[in-house]
């Protein structure tokens, strides 16, 4: 039980760093060339594929922007509390589920 416990204590931590690292390498301040809520509100909603990481010009756009990437994490948040009945409090990065 432990282990599991300190493995979610370093995931919650990258998670924090991650955050902190998109904002400050990538502040875009002026939203240029955001997708907007609506396709952020489509990511947020869907299992992320490896390759959609690589192939989806939204993707690419939100994990190397800030503002995008604080609003897509608050969307993701939101969409977990609603269809699992989670207490999300912590900002989670991307899920990444590998193709077949």
């Amino acid at each position: 039980m432990r282990a599991s416990r300190m493995s979610e204590e370093r995931w919650n931590r990258l998670q924090r760093v991650y955050r902190r690292a998109v904002s400050a390498e990538y502040p875009n301040p002026g939203r240029k060339d955001c997708p907007g809520p609506e396709a952020l509100r489509d990511l947020a909603e869907r299992v992320v594929l490896r390759e959609d990481l690589r192939e989806d010009p939204r993707w690419k756009h939100a994990i190397q922007c800030g503002p995008c990437y604080e609003e897509y994490v608050a969307l993701r948040d939101t969409c977990l509390v609603r269809s699992a009945g989670l207490d999300v409090t912590t900002p989670s990065l991307p899920r990444i589920k590998r193709s077949a």
